[in-house]
């Protein structure tokens, strides 16, 4: 039978020409129709018979080729040949070949396992471990091209045209079936059952069985997604899509109750249709074959693993594709878009807990699965514009999102209900396509991309630990060698070490996986694409003007309070994850365009950062500000100067920065006391540059002769850090030195037990990172100092503020100039940031700018009973002398002013002489010492000074004698009469003289 040159359809047509128009036997013809395919099926069949034994296609294979090449001449006939009896025959014809195409299917027609043997070429191997049609349909796919003749005939000997057993079959062939199937599956009245649905059917749960356990990197992976873009993508009658809405009826599309009820996020993955479709994963946790086939070695060269990551990204960027026209046949049908979208959004229920900072992994879709669930809506929402959004969607009972629970912006669940409540009746209608992709953007980058950033954090913590772990190690065995210890404990040691190198190659196979995803430029730029529309999203949530952006309302606006804290937050890691990695390339990851969005929310928030109730938050964008600074970044970027010449940056940046360094003393937190120092830090690298620059150097002067509380409590915190930074790290110096002279003495060393020669390095090593940590966070308020002092001196020289000054630098000159500063010197001192020369330079600079001709601070140096001495002061200057620590002028600034507190500690030893006996009503209760401006604290009814009370509210706004609430408002003035003082010498100073 020469299927080449008779038409299977053509035939049928001729028999029914030959009958009766008036009354078509439907009988007869279907009797005719089975007659013919029965006997088509048997010829080829005994074709294969013949050929027992030797390489062939599977029977299967071969009859599924046949009938979806009828099926294909069908759906040409179809088109070109037109008529009521036509289409009766037609319809008659596709029952038989679809009802035989769904036995096929199921096995009907296999031959036992010993008829025939199978062939050893890749393509027929290919044909084995999948479905006939699916074969069918990727040869086609894959090649878009006509199927080459040598795979329709038997292999080794090429039959003659007579014994073809099948047409020629192309891609518009396939492609005419499958809308020919399309059609019927369309008025297909079993749904269920019927055999174009149970044909489609198997088709599909066939290619999600080959995808589910395909590996990122295998060849065929990229064609079973193929297949599904192409199958979703068929349509039909105008714009039907009948196998798109074929497959969200399948049985295991969604996940069922009892995964929702108990939360198992692996269940979407792992058993429902699409999860495998958006499982292919290159992270390491995920699938180690592409960590070891692409990164064999842990120690690769930088040009090895950046050429790898490469290729991976093309590979990624062709599935991220694949998969985003996936979901988008399956979101444009209406009959189907529901579906998808619960799809989608219960895929993201399911794993919420991946937006907690601890959550167990094993009972969770992977993170591959995660981020490509990022990267499809990330692509979904990118014609979305965010005025478009709603911004009552997260209170509508229409939200999708799983939000009960979470940390609000600024409101609590109190205030959040009554909102709510409030708003009850007004969301009759559903909310529109774009405002529900524009939400769930937000929280799928946050269960996935943001997730994997901070488990990417994570895994760096890992590899620095064990890169010490393994420094340590090596030192420990080499000490254990040269000292000639045990076999045993060698072995052991050598065993650890082994051990710790091995984990350190697969953690760093995996950095390397993660950052070929994480800091995929592409990828990088779509969600920084988003967060600038996000960003502009919430300042219109916050009532922010267009241009100043500053915020219309005193107080937090309530949609901007209640929305969930991690819509901030995730900016704000997104952006450190850059400046983190980019610092200087920030231009080449975040999108031009978005840029000023993203550069007016981080002014914004710092700026209004009374709108937000967790500090912390806050800080992060302190800190992004600070890591785009010159000063840190290490060049100048065209970023930093977008951010100078903002409207908020130059109308409140500066005092937001202020009160910030003032108000982050007290946070709540259990770690408070030390989290201050590196929020502090960050702001004085702000700080110093905007100085330095002198583009906002007015607003610094402005803000410490307008606002002198507020500048005074700056000082006060700025003074409290720089004490016990120094203190602390100076004493921790004085360890190091110690434990450093124990290592190096061989006698002390070698009388200590092995366990108390660990224990010491241990010691060692703890307080060499915090004196590390220390002299950074100390060098930069120095630095901070330094330069405010330059030009601004009234706020350092009030009285609450100049005596703790004046001893806190006292107290550091002796720890640097005085007779045990020798103490302080150990090996590799750069290591640590140890620059004493440097550091001393500075302390003499900031004595320098603080002398003024009213003599304030020299008084308050005369004043320090603890520190200062005159020896002090001369040991100093033969020091700076001797080593060229300051210039002369600067020495001979430091010297006149050595002399003139020199001689006003002489008159202060004369005037306590003349006031010795002074009452003690005239005695400052706390420090007594003689008031010179004496006030009543309310409460306590207690009259101290005013400096002195005023220097503890600095510090803790209450009554030092009762704890009870207490303001510089508070206070009573108390006064003296001249007569109740006691004589005293004329020579006495002015500054005891009473009114």
């Amino acid at each position: 039978m020469d299927f080449e040159n008779d038409s299977f359809v053509d035939a049928f047509a001729v028999v029914y020409l030959e009958l009766d128009d008036r009354a078509p036997p439907t009988a007869y013809f279907r009797e005719a129709i089975s007659s013919i395919v029965i006997k088509a099926i048997h010829s080829i069949l005994a074709t294969l018979s013949r050929h027992r034994g030797r390489e062939i296609l599977a029977p299967e294979t071969i009859l599924t080729k046949y009938f979806i090449s009828c099926i294909a001449r069908l759906c040409h006939e179809r088109k070109h040949v037109k008529g009521i009896c036509f289409e009766t025959l037609f319809d008659i014809i596709g029952d038989f070949l679809t009802s035989y195409l769904s036995f096929v299917s199921r096995g009907a027609f296999s031959f036992s396992s010993g008829l025939y043997t199978q062939c050893e070429s890749s393509e027929l191997q290919s044909e084995s471990c999948q479905s006939p049609l699916l074969f069918l349909l990727i040869d086609s796919l894959h090649s878009n091209s006509s199927v080459i003749d040598s795979t329709c005939a038997l292999i080794g000997d090429k039959p003659e045209k007579s014994d073809c057993l099948l047409p020629h079959l192309n891609y518009a062939d396939i492609s005419a079936a499958f809308e020919e199937l399309g059609l019927r599956l369309l008025r297909e009245a079993d749904f269920e059952s019927g055999p174009v649905p149970l044909v489609m059917s198997q088709l599909l749960y066939d290619l999600r069985s080959k995808v589910r356990d395909t590996s990122i990197d295998d060849k065929n992976l990229m064609d079973y997604l193929l297949c599904l873009e192409y199958l979703s993508s068929v349509v039909v009658q105008g714009n039907k899509r009948p196998i798109a809405n074929l497959i969200v009826r399948l049985s295991n599309w969604s996940s069922s109750t009892s995964d929702l009820d108990n939360g198992r996020g692996k269940a979407i993955e792992r058993l429902t249709f699409l999860g495998p479709f958006l499982a292919p994963s290159l992270f390491a946790d995920d699938d180690t074959s592409v960590a070891i086939h692409s990164f064999p070695n842990g120690e690769s060269s930088d040009t090895e693993v950046q050429a790898n990551q490469q290729g991976l990204r093309f590979l990624l960027d062709m599935i991220w594709a694949k998969q985003l026209t996936i979901v988008k046949n399956l979101l444009v049908p209406m009959a189907t878009r529901s579906h998808t979208l619960s799809f989608l959004s219960d895929a993201l229920r399911l794993n919420a807990i991946r937006g907690q900072i601890h959550f167990e992994e094993g009972l969770l879709a992977r993170e591959g699965f995660m981020l490509n669930l990022s990267v499809v809506f990330l692509r979904l929402c990118a014609p979305v514009n965010q005025v478009q959004v709603g911004t009552l969607y997260l209170f509508s009972p229409h939200c999708r999102l799983l939000v009960e629970g979470k940390t609000r912006i600024d409101g609590s669940e109190q205030s959040l209900t009554a909102f709510t409540n409030d708003l009850s009746g007004r969301f009759e209608n559903a909310p529109s396509f774009s405002t529900e992709c524009f939400y769930l953007t937000a929280w799928a980058l946050h269960l996935g991309f943001v997730s994997s950033i901070r488990k990417y954090r994570r895994r760096q913590r890992v590899i620095s630990d064990l890169d010490r772990s393994i420094r340590k190690l090596d030192q420990t065995l080499k000490h254990a060698v040269a000292n000639g210890y045990p076999e045993d404990h060698i072995h052991r040691l050598e065993r650890m070490l082994k051990q710790a190198k091995q984990e350190l190659s697969c953690q760093q196979r995996a950095r390397f996986c993660s950052e070929t995803i994480l800091m995929h430029v592409n990828l990088l730029q779509s969600v920084s694409r988003y967060y600038g529309s996000l960003c502009q999203f919430l300042m219109r949530l916050a009532e922010c003007d267009p241009v100043t952006c500053v915020s219309a309302s005193q107080t937090t606006p309530k949609l901007f309070a209640f929305l969930p804290e991690f819509f901030v937050e995730d900016i704000a890691d997104f952006l450190l994850f850059i400046v983190g990695h980019f610092s200087s390339a920030v231009g080449s990851v975040i999108d031009a365009q978005s840029f000023p969005a993203l550069a007016s929310f981080l002014l914004f928030v710092i700026c209004h950062s009374s709108f937000i109730r967790n500090p912390y938050l806050v800080s992060k964008f302190v800190e992004i500000l600070s890591f785009w600074n010159p000063m840190r970044s290490g060049s100048r970027n065209s970023y930093n100067d977008l951010v100078k010449v903002h409207p908020l940056a130059n109308t409140h940046l500066v005092n937001a920065l202020i009160q910030f360094y003032v108000n982050i003393e007290s946070t709540g937190a259990s770690s408070e006391f030390y989290d201050k120092f590196s929020i502090r830090f960050n702001i004085s690298v702000i700080f110093i540059s905007l100085w330095k620059e002198g583009f906002l150097k007015p607003r610094f002067l402005q803000e410490a002769n307008g606002n002198p509380m507020l500048f005074t409590k700056f000082t006060n915190r700025m003074i409290n850090d720089m004490s016990f930074l120094l203190e602390e790290a100076l004493d921790g110096l004085k360890k190091v030195k110690e434990l450093q002279a124990l290592e190096t003495d061989n006698n002390r060393s070698n009388r200590l037990t092995r366990q108390q020669q660990m224990s010491s390095a241990n010691e060692l090593a703890t307080y060499e990172r915090q004196v590390r940590s220390y002299l950074t966070l100390a060098n930069q308020t120095v630095n901070l100092l330094f330069n405010l002092t330059t030009e601004i001196k009234e706020p350092f020289l009030r009285p609450e503020i100049v005596r703790k000054l004046a001893a806190m630098l006292d107290f550091n000159l002796v720890q640097l100039c005085g007779p045990r500063c020798k103490n302080l010197k150990v090996r590799n001192p750069e290591s640590y940031g140890w620059e004493p020369k440097r550091l001393l330079s500075r302390i003499i600079a900031i004595y320098t700018h603080l002398d003024t001709d009213d003599d304030r601070f020299a008084t308050s140096i005369a004043d320090d009973e603890r520190s200062y001495s005159p020896e002090l002061f001369t040991a100093t200057q033969e020091l700076v002398a001797r080593h060229g620590i300051q210039s002369p002028e600067k020495l001979a600034q430091f010297s006149a002013l050595s002399e003139k507190v020199k001689r006003l500690r002489a008159e202060k030893s004369q005037a306590e002489i003349n006031y010795g006996d002074a009452p003690a009503e005239f005695c400052d209760t706390l420090m007594n010492t003689l008031m010179s401006d004496p006030v009543m604290l309310p409460g306590s009814r207690s009259i101290v000074d005013r400096s002195t009370i005023i220097m503890h509210l600095l510090n803790s706004e209450t009554d030092p004698f009762n704890r009870q609430p207490l303001s510089e408002a508070d206070l009573i003035p108390c006064k003296f009469a001249h007569s109740s003082l006691p004589a005293h010498s004329p020579s006495s100073n002015s500054r005891f003289n009473y009114h």
